[in-house]
């Protein structure tokens, strides 16, 4: 499991690499930069609401639900999950001059996939996940959101153009 995890690191890393080298630096026009603030503030709030909801459910029920790691994790995780697809189903999450492509989508999905792929095997096959394999769900979960979402909007903007 460990060298499965190893691999699909590097994997990513690799890839992350490349596409890094790759890019094409561009400008956001105004409209995409208040979108963009927007998403900050929605993924603010998402944030703070989730640390409210689980601080006073800890104090009233007196239970202790999250431990303080699962919390940051929990926390940066649902507020790239609110700005991620916020910005990208609003045209705001790439430069205005940036060639629409879907092999970022994809790449994301697919990784996420992978990421969701052991953990699930090994649910099925010990009906128990591990702590750590718990980020590994969120880690998928987030990839595979994040790149059906710029599939979908690029499907749907393609779509768009061939009505006109």
């Amino acid at each position: 499991m460990f060298l499965a995890t190893v691999v699909v690191f590097v994997v990513a890393l690799s890839f992350g690499f490349l596409i890094l080298m790759n890019k094409v630096e561009g400008e956001r026009d105004e409209r995409q930069t208040q979108v963009v603030d927007r998403a900050y503030k929605y993924a603010f709030v998402t944030i703070m609401f989730l640390n409210t909801v689980v601080y006073f459910w800890e104090k009233v029920g007196n239970i202790q639900l999250l431990s303080s790691e699962d919390l940051a994790a929990l926390s940066i995780w649902l507020g790239t999950l609110v700005f991620a697809p916020y910005t990208i189903w609003q045209h705001a999450y790439f430069p205005v001059k940036v060639k629409k492509s879907s092999s970022m989508g994809w790449l994301f999905a697919g990784l996420g996939l992978l990421e969701l792929l052991p953990v699930t095997w090994d649910y099925f096959e010990s009906s128990k996940v591990d702590q750590q394999d718990i980020y590994l769900v969120f880690l998928g979960i987030l990839l595979l959101i994040t790149g059906s979402t710029i599939l979908l909007r690029n499907y749907l903007d393609r779509k768009e153009d061939e009505g006109r």
